[in-house]
């Protein structure tokens, strides 16, 4: 059989092998006849219509500002790295110069110190409450050691027995009383100097005011 009895009789409408028609990829069916259609009636696709979303509100308008947010301290408590007026933990606040002056606090803790006058002068009653009673008594303990002492000693001289025992306790009693003694003595000239200096707690009074 020929190429044109092939061809005669091939049905029409068949298209040989190398003549199929396939459709394009990634166009859906119809897409063709839909954009000549667009074309042949000159008009352009339609879009839906976007949504139309309500203004927002301005939040500052012209000529008007934001209020002015201010942290309030409401639970009471005191912020960190912040110190009090007195200069020390627990000085209550205070403010002003104090009516009481840092030239009569020194003399008084010169002279009267290891009886604790200028503690008081200053508000410092529990500081002033101990030496008033430990120098005191320290210097009675010691005096009533002195005097134990001179009478074993004239016992001893006049021949009486002495025991050991006896001078012992006596000599111990007697450095303990000089002990207190001496030492609250130095500790008020420290105070004394610290007050000159004004330092610390030795520089305000009871409620954290400058010594003027």
């Amino acid at each position: 059989m020929t190429n044109a009895d092939n061809a005669a009789g091939q049905p029409a409408g068949d298209p040989g092998h190398g003549e199929q028609n396939h459709p394009g990829y990634g166009q859906p069916e119809g897409w063709s006849q839909q954009q000549d259609g667009w074309q042949q009636q000159g008009q352009q696709p339609v879009y839906p219509q976007q949504p139309v979303y309500p203004q927002q509100p301005a939040y500052q308008q012209q000529g008007q500002a934001y209020p002015d947010y201010a942290p309030q301290n409401t639970y009471g408590y005191q912020g960190y790295g912040q110190q009090p007026a007195g200069g020390f933990p627990g000085q209550p606040m205070a403010a002003g110069p104090s009516e009481k002056s840092m030239l009569p606090a020194a003399l008084l803790a010169l002279f009267l110190g290891p009886l604790g006058v200028h503690n008081f002068y200053l508000g410092q009653t529990k500081l002033g409450v101990v030496k008033i009673v430990a120098y005191p008594l320290a210097s009675i303990v010691l005096l009533v050691s002195f005097f134990f002492s001179d009478a074993m000693v004239a016992d001893h001289e006049a021949g009486a027995y002495v025991s050991a025992g006896s001078v012992y306790m006596v000599s111990m009693i007697m450095l303990l009383g000089l002990a207190v003694c001496a030492g609250i003595q130095i500790w008020a000239f420290i105070e004394f100097i610290l007050i000159l200096m004004r330092k610390a707690r030795y520089g305000v009074d009871a409620q954290g005011r400058p010594l003027s």
